[in-house]
């Protein structure tokens, strides 16, 4: 009789042992790499956050004619009678501008107003600068920005305080 060419069930076992090895390995891998990923996701969508945040109130800044605050939000009055409204809340920043509302999810607390020749009792006072902080990535940041008028526009301001 002639003897066939097979593996023992010793051989089947030892490779059968090394193979689940090698697939929880890799899984245990492919686990952390998952949550790592997911944590540079959600990381990136925050500072993606931050940084449209910081554009926006930067460029709405810049291309008003006058920043107020009034009502517990922060008006802009833009050429062509466009007016955008930021509203500062506890877990959220909201930004209206016409029809269009954007929420951007960063906590700002700690909200600073230095107002036009320092009045600071007048509700519909010009702004001059503005600065608040939020808690990033576990570390407290300030976001600080300013306003810069004309001088006509301080003359107006003056003649408006005036009267």
């Amino acid at each position: 009789m002639r003897k066939l060419k097979s593996f023992t069930l010793l051989e089947m076992m030892i490779a059968l042992m090394l193979t689940s090895i090698i697939v929880s390995i890799s899984y245990l891998s492919y686990m952390i790499i998952f949550k790592e990923m997911s944590g540079y996701k959600n990381k990136s969508k925050l500072i993606s956050e931050i940084l449209q945040i910081n554009t926006n109130l930067q460029a709405d800044i810049n291309k008003s004619d006058a920043v107020y605050w009034k009502n517990d939000a922060l008006f802009f009055f833009c050429p062509q009678n466009v007016e955008i409204k930021y509203y500062f809340r506890n877990n959220f920043i909201l930004r209206e501008s016409g029809m269009v509302q954007d929420t951007f999810f960063i906590s700002p607390f700690d909200l600073q107003k230095k107002f036009l020749n320092n009045n600071q009792t007048d509700e519909n006072a010009w702004i001059e600068e503005l600065s608040f902080k939020a808690v990033i990535l576990t570390k407290e940041r300030t976001f600080y920005y300013k306003k810069i008028y004309s001088a006509s526009d301080y003359i107006s301001n003056t003649e408006e305080e005036l009267k």
